[in-house]
């Protein structure tokens, strides 16, 4: 035989599977009217003792984010002292003075050691004029501009200055 089923009642009649729909149907309302209601302006309220109210001028604009720190390198390269090579003209020998007529022309950027100790220290510390070239794009025009003594270069800086043939007549050799 078939027994008697006792419907449900009170907090348990709320939470049969008849009534999940209408849960749902009630959360998507609420759902809704939060997005109806809402306050969509994003306001940042300041204190008035913060703001700073003054005249518009024109002038110089300084801005910058002081960051300290510790450079440190990704990769070390350990080079040979014994590196082959042709020696296609001796310019100047070892020992050779650099006097205040020169003129250093770096073209190579002062974050390269070579660069920064060929191109800046050796010409200041002999009281030398320091040309700094604009970038290998105008390597050609600057040579010509400031008629270089020294030039403190790589290989193909100065491979390039040959072909065109833009290098300072002092500077040239037998």
């Amino acid at each position: 035989m078939d027994r008697q089923i006792e419907p449900t009642k009170g907090i348990r009649k709320i939470f049969t599977r008849k009534a999940l729909p209408y849960w749902g149907g009630a959360l998507l309302l609420v759902f809704i009217g939060w997005l109806a209601l809402r306050d969509d302006a994003r306001k940042l309220r300041v204190g008035g003792e913060a703001i700073t109210v003054s005249e518009v001028r024109r002038g110089e604009f300084n801005d910058y984010i002081r960051i300290s720190g510790r450079v440190v390198p990704m990769t070390t390269v350990q080079l040979s002292p014994l590196e082959g090579g042709v020696v296609q003209a001796i310019v100047a020998e070892e020992g050779a003075h650099v006097g205040e007529g020169d003129v250093i022309l770096s073209m190579l950027p002062l974050s390269h050691v070579f660069g920064f100790v060929c191109g800046m220290l050796w010409g200041l510390a002999y009281g030398a004029a320091i040309a700094l070239g604009r970038g290998l794009r105008h390597l050609i025009d600057d040579a010509l501009y400031f008629r270089p003594t020294i030039l403190p270069a790589v290989p193909s800086m100065i491979d390039a200055l040959i072909r065109f043939d833009r290098l300072n007549p002092a500077l040239r050799t037998a």
